[in-house]
């Protein structure tokens, strides 16, 4: 069962190869998958090991282990209203990777 579960995250992700995300710091996310592949613009979520974190409404990750993440996005300039501009102000454009979002 375990096999056929990775076998389908890879078919799902296998369209999506050809995009590529980015950090808010311009720099490439190379384990990353944009969640709405045929989109222009999209937001990208953790497909690293073959367990892709799953894509929510709000333009944020979920993980396989629960935690909310904001990932990248396909826009290298992050200007897209559809990239997750969540926490930019206080963790400025230098940050080179996803960041955990913690609850209020």
């Amino acid at each position: 069962m375990k096999s056929l579960l990775s076998l389908v995250v890879h078919l799902a992700i296998l369209p999506s190869c050809l995009a590529k995300c980015y950090y808010p710091n311009g720099k490439e996310a190379t384990s990353d998958f944009p969640c709405d592949p045929d989109a222009e613009h999209s937001v990208c979520c953790s497909g690293d090991a073959g367990f892709a974190s799953a894509c929510l409404s709000n333009k944020l990750c979920q993980s396989t282990s629960g935690r909310i993440i904001r990932g990248a996005c396909t826009d290298p300039t992050w200007m897209s209203p559809e990239c997750p501009r969540y926490c930019l102000s206080r963790f400025p454009f230098q940050l080179p990777s996803a960041l955990p979002v913690h609850p209020c």
